[in-house]
């Protein structure tokens, strides 16, 4: 079995989470890493099967 990079998070490990904040009375998105759901912070998956 041979790793892929994460098609999730293109690697990082991370995914990008937008939150609302308000800087001085003025509304903003923030973004915030998250941890990848899919690859669980490695930035890898199993994917493909080498044919002997």
């Amino acid at each position: 079995m041979i790793n892929t990079v994460c098609q999730a998070c293109s690697g990082d490990g991370y995914t990008p989470q937008p939150l609302f904040s308000v800087v001085d009375n003025e509304p903003h998105t923030a973004v915030r890493p998250r941890p990848c759901r899919w690859c669980g912070k490695t930035g890898t998956r199993r994917g493909i099967r080498p044919r002997d």
